[in-house]
């Protein structure tokens, strides 16, 4: 029986951050986990959340680097990588029936990138 993969086939991960809150953390704690190869992406909205991702991400000493990208579409045309693993965090609300309406967007997007990487993983954050 054949590996998978190479041993020592290391994949590269790539985290959405859309802001910086627990569910992030927890993602990008999962993604390092699974590579040393980990990278965030935030799309620049131009914003205080840009502004406060930036100041605040100085503070973490895990060494990944992020990529503040201009729009949607850089973002999604620097996902389209067959090697690439993305990880998309989503937060876990109350009522089971609101997971899917407080997280459409993610969950909208991780099915829009499905096609373009190795694989999409939707990462579910209790808050």
């Amino acid at each position: 029986m054949h590996a998978l993969s190479a041993p020592g086939d290391v994949p590269r991960v790539a985290v959405i951050v859309r802001s910086l809150d627990r569910a992030a953390l927890a993602a990008l704690a999962f993604a390092l986990s699974l590579s040393p190869a980990v990278r965030a992406m935030h799309v620049n909205t131009g914003g205080e959340t840009t502004r406060r991702i930036r100041e605040r991400w100085r503070s973490y000493p895990d060494g990944i680097a992020l990529e503040v990208l201009p729009t949607e579409d850089r973002l999604t045309a620097a996902l389209h990588d067959p090697g690439l693993v993305i990880v998309v965090p989503t937060v876990v609300s109350g009522p089971r029936l609101l997971y899917p309406i407080a997280n459409w967007m993610s969950l909208r997007d991780a099915r829009r990138w499905r096609a373009h990487a190795r694989a999409v993983v939707t990462l579910p954050y209790a808050a």
